[in-house]
C-alpha cells in the first residue's frame, strides 16, 4: 500500500510530503467513483499503524488551522 497526505485550502493542493519549496501543479480528478490528486508523493506503508505514524510527524511540524481539511489517502497497489 502506499499513502498520500494532502492539504486543501483557499482551493489549493498542497502535497504534505513533498519537499519543500519544489511545489508541483496539482489536479483534482473524479471518475468511476474515484478521486485521485496528481503528483502527489507516496510512501509505502506496510500496516495501519505506519500511517498514523507519519500523520503525527506531519501535524507536529506544522500548525494546524481549524479552516485546514487533511486527507490521508491509502492506495493499495
Amino acid at each position: 500500500m502506499e499513502a498520500s497526505f494532502l492539504e486543501i485550502y483557499n482551493e489549493q493542493v498542497r502535497d504534505l510530503l513533498g519537499q519543500p519549496g519544489k511545489d508541483k501543479t496539482h489536479e483534482i480528478k473524479s471518475g468511476s467513483g474515484d478521486i485521485v490528486v496528481t503528483n502527489l508523493t507516496s510512501v509505502t506503508v506496510t500496516q495501519p499503524r505506519q500511517v498514523l505514524l507519519i500523520y503525527m510527524k506531519l501535524k507536529s511540524g506544522k500548525t494546524l488551522g481549524s479552516m485546514f481539511i487533511y486527507l490521508v489517502s491509502v492506495i493499495r497497489s
